[in-house]
């Protein structure tokens, strides 16, 4: 290899031709007739040390087609082209070859064109390969702005059309064609003014675009059809590729602009005449509470002109101060919006009442103003109060009068009532559904055809639907109705389909009129009776009836007085003598304002006269009682004294009061200075309370604490507060009453307390009584173990069982509360469960279930009834034992235990009929000692025992509950 000034070459070359390769700025490579590399310049050789794709340049003695194989392995499209036109060359089917390809560089890629050469005195190629990376970059950076120029071209939301110099259209987009309704083809050298009126030359339209722009303003396209279409329009120069002017024309529709900028002036227009017009006062305003504008209602509503609000304080118009407008304010500046009622302030101070809806309106400019409407509510609210109230009193007068609402559908015969309707009667909805026949079901039987008969008649009249007629009601009584309704729905031929009205409880009524005529009656009779001289006259004074009395006082007969002038007949002289033994009274009579008679009443008072003179004579009687009764309260046994004014100063203490708090002197002085002990025990308070409520207080048994010549005592007082009241009703002072029971109060604790010792030794004795029983009950089961014969040990049982009944009651006592009485009902239960049965008698279970009410009993009846129970329990157990030896005997009794009316009943049902009916049939397997102890176990109840064996085996025992005295065989005393 051999360098010859910076070539690199296997062969030898000249100078001339190692300085041409050399100079050259492309890759230069020689290659023999097999592909080797024979000769490369320096740049060859400098790209070589760039690249990492070294088969784009082998290095002397490399093989240029084995380079080629890896990179075409590696799947490189270019490397096998670039080999096919190498061979080709090489094998003389082409004299030329060219082929651009990218290689990678250390820092980017680069693009070359690869042109291989045969050459022509010797074999082999020369391969030259020129950076053409720029002129890539550039026809790419074309490509793409071209693309992007067609896609912007056709995508653009404007219509484009290119024409030439002479106005001929060159191109158009989609959206020209469409707003020319022109295909591509139709507007191709078309001329552009057919469409567009330029009227300016391209060096016009250039000076435009150099002055103002390439955007032109708002012009006017024509469509196919002659149209013309309002557009937004530019206009921009270029040249093309050779070299001639090109005029690229932009426009869009904005017709649709025009039109909402022509809706928006025409609501411009419409706001601004309803702004001025409208009946709702609308502020406009900035939302520091500032005034813009305000339109003739807001005005006329607030009584200020315009220029009077205009850039005034919102606070000439809103108090801010009250708690409403604040909360207003506020909810207005969180939430951009108020909606609801305030009150404004009218020019001349006063308060509207109006409703008012408040917004916040954002500015493009970034400022906002504030649309408040407004309407004057003052007239609607007093309405609505009105309207309320008239509510109010209609509901009032519906249920105050109790008056039922009912609609009947006259051709389904459904009914509908109110629930005033349902209550008057009683009823409830859910009870039953009222239809038309059950309404009759309800009418009493006398007027059962009263409301078909008024219905026809009002059919045939049309005038109103108005009877009177009798429904019962749910408890059985019949209630008069009166019915009143209308026809309230008709169909197409005017015939009713639907009535609806009232029904009117008028029972009371009813009532009232027959009490009425009883009362007629009894005023007629009154009238002829009365010891009162009483006479009618007619509006013109003539006498029309005059009852005994009166004849008897003035001493004319009927015949006289009848049809005559009262004045005529009396003479004011005899009057005037009697004046003094008569009081007289007139009652006027009047209808519809007009009198049509007058009755006098005449009475000798001679007699009042002389009780007028006795009570005059009471009266002093009672002054000096009133006298007496101070000095009875002078010398009463109880504290007494009397508070005056808020101040609840002494103005009147008796003896009894000064002995009980130790002073003498306490007239004119303050409860507070004179006993601050009892501010600290709140009695003062109270009775501050009591002055002021009016009303009074009574304690029981108060334990107070006095001051007593320097001494605190300790008190119980039964006293009274009790408020004094004056002509007009005011308290004026307080009555104080006291009783002094400290002794007795005491005397009582020390009685209870010796009470509650005496109630422990009782306890403790029924405790004994029972421990006592149970020790015996114990030893007699001991004898019982070691007895061996059968007879004996019965007999111990059963005095055991005896035994073991009256401890049980001993034990109940003991664990009550009570100390004389027993819960028998618990004693039942618990011989039931097994847990009061001797040992022999828990083997059998008799019982199959208990009916048990709550029965409470005196001891002294409840040992005997026990005792009495224990026998029959153990008679049938007895029995049960000898029935059935094995004592399988299944559980067969039914216990009951009631009370009523005072009477204790046990009742006993055997559902075997087998032990039963020893005590009816056979009474002689009853023990002698069994059976007198039975019969005066129930004289000492004074109760009956009844045994049935037909149908049911049953046994019943009762006797009246009584609360005895002393010990239980004194059954007969009562308290």
């Amino acid at each position: 290899m051999t360098k010859a000034n910076q070539i690199f070459s296997s062969v030898n070359l000249d100078n001339i031709s190692v300085h041409v390769l050399n100079a050259l700025d492309a890759h230069i490579a020689i290659l023999d007739e097999t592909g080797m590399i024979v000769a490369f310049n320096k740049k060859w050789k400098s790209f070589n040390e760039r690249t990492p794709d070294k088969w784009t340049r082998p290095l002397l003695h490399q093989n240029y087609l084995k380079m080629l194989q890896k990179p075409i392995s590696e799947g490189q499209d270019y490397a096998l082209r670039f080999l096919i036109g190498l061979k080709a060359v090489l094998n003389g089917e082409k004299e030329t070859f060219e082929i651009k390809y990218p290689a990678k560089t250390t820092t980017d890629t680069a693009w070359f064109k690869a042109t291989v050469n045969s050459l022509t005195d010797e074999k082999g190629i020369i391969l030259i390969h020129e950076d053409v990376t720029s002129v890539v970059n550039n026809q790419k950076s074309a490509k793409e702005t071209r693309q992007k120029f067609e896609h912007q071209f056709e995508n653009s939301l404007y219509g484009i059309l290119l024409a030439d110099e002479d106005n001929r259209i060159l191109e158009a987009n989609s959206v020209a064609t469409q707003l020319l309704k022109a295909s591509v083809h139709d507007l191709t050298f078309s001329n552009l003014s057919r469409f567009l009126n330029v009227g300016d030359s391209l060096i016009e339209i250039q000076r435009i675009i150099n002055k103002h722009g390439n955007f032109l303003g708002e012009h006017h396209v024509f469509d196919t059809k002659g149209n013309q279409i309002p557009v937004e329009l530019s206009v921009s120069l270029y040249r093309n590729e050779r070299g001639a002017v090109v005029s690229s024309w932009s426009f869009k529709d904005i017709t649709e602009r025009i039109q909402a900028k022509r809706e928006l002036e025409r609501k411009e227009q419409q706001y601004r005449m309803q702004f001025n017009n409208t009946l709702e006062g609308t502020i406009i305003g900035c939302p520091d509470g500032f005034i813009i504008e305000a339109n003739p209602a807001a005005c006329d509503i607030l009584g200020y002109a315009t220029e009077e609000l205009a850039g005034k304080h919102r606070k000439l118009i809103i108090d801010e101060s009250t708690q409403e407008n604040q909360a207003a304010l506020s909810q207005r500046a969180k939430k951009s919006s108020f909606s609801g009622e305030v009150d404004l302030i009218h020019k001349q101070g006063d308060k509207i009442r109006v409703k008012v809806n408040s917004v916040v309106v954002p500015e493009e400019d970034g400022m906002a103003h504030t649309i408040m409407t407004f309407s004057d509510i003052s007239d609607k609210k007093k309405t609505e109060l009105e309207l309320k109230r008239t509510k109010h009193f209609n509901e009032l007068a519906v249920n105050g009068s109790n008056i039922g609402l009912w609609e009947m559908d006259l051709q389904t015969g459904d009914v509908y009532y109110n629930e005033k309707w349902f209550a008057m009667l009683g009823y409830k909805e859910e009870d039953i559904k009222f239809n038309r026949d059950f309404f009759y079901t309800l009418i009493h039987p006398d007027d059962y055809d009263i409301p078909e008969q008024e219905l026809q008649r009002y059919h045939d009249k049309r005038d109103q639907y108005e009877t009177e007629f009798r429904l019962r009601a749910k408890d059985g009584s019949y209630r008069w109705i009166l019915a009143i309704g209308k026809y309230a729905d008709h169909d197409e031929h005017g015939e009713p389909r639907k009535i609806a009205g009232s029904h009117l409880d008028i029972t009371k009524r009813k009532k009232m009129e027959a009490d009425n005529s009883k009362n007629q009656q009894l005023l007629n009779q009154l009238f002829q009776n009365s010891p009162i001289g009483i006479v009618q006259i007619d509006k013109s004074g003539k006498v029309i009836k005059a009852n005994p009395s009166f004849e008897r006082i003035f001493g004319y007969n009927r015949t006289e007085l009848i049809g005559n002038e009262l004045d005529a007949v009396i003479a004011p002289k005899e009057l005037e003598e009697k004046a003094v033994s008569l009081s007289s009274y007139t009652l006027s009579v009047e209808k519809r304002g007009e009198i049509i008679s007058s009755f006098g009443m005449y009475m000798d008072i001679t007699e009042r006269k002389n009780l007028e003179n006795q009570i005059i004579e009471l009266l002093q009687t009672e002054q000096k009682a009133r006298i007496h009764m101070e000095d009875m309260f002078e010398e009463a046994p109880s504290a007494i004294a009397m508070l005056k004014g808020k101040e609840l100063t002494f103005s009147f203490v008796n003896n009894t009061y000064k002995k009980l708090v130790g002073l003498d002197t306490i007239i004119g002085k303050k409860v507070a200075e004179l006993h601050p002990e009892l501010e600290e025990q709140g009695l003062i308070t109270l009775l501050q309370k009591v002055y002021e409520q009016g009303e009074s207080m009574t304690f029981k048994e108060k334990e107070v604490y006095i001051n007593r010549k320097g001494k605190q005592v300790t008190l119980y007082l039964d006293f009274v507060y009790k408020p004094l009241f004056d002509d007009q009703g005011k308290v004026y002072g307080i009555f104080f009453e006291a009783v002094n029971v400290t002794e007795q109060v005491k005397a009582r604790k020390i009685i209870e307390q010796s009470l509650a010792e005496k109630g422990v030794l009782l306890n403790e004795v029924h405790h004994r009584v029972k421990n006592n029983l149970a020790i015996v009950t114990g030893l007699l089961e001991l004898e019982s173990m070691s007895e061996t014969g059968t007879k004996a040990q019965h007999f111990l049982n059963v005095s055991q069982s005896r035994i073991s009944t009256i401890a049980k009651v001993h034990e109940l006592l003991y664990k009550n509360d009570s100390l004389s009485h027993v819960k028998f009902d618990e004693y039942i239960q618990d011989i039931i469960c097994g847990k009061h049965l001797t040992p022999h008698q828990t083997k059998i279970e008799l019982f199959v279930q208990t009916q048990l009410e709550d029965v409470s009993m005196n001891v002294n009846q409840a040992i005997p009834a026990a005792l009495l129970l224990n026998e029959i329990i153990n008679q049938l157990i007895e029995q049960s034992t000898s029935t059935d030896p094995a004592g399988d005997l299944l559980p067969c009794i039914d216990f009951t235990l009631r009370e009523v009316n005072n009477k204790i009943q046990f009742h006993l049902l055997d559902n075997s009929k087998q032990l039963l009916k020893y005590l009816c049939l056979k009474k002689d397997d009853v023990s002698s000692l069994r059976k007198e102890l039975m019969d005066a176990l129930l004289r000492q109840l004074q109760g009956e025992m009844e045994v049935h064996c037909e149908e049911e085996y049953t046994l019943t025992i009762s006797f009246n509950k009584k609360n005895i005295k002393g010990a239980h065989n004194a059954l007969d005393t009562e308290y």
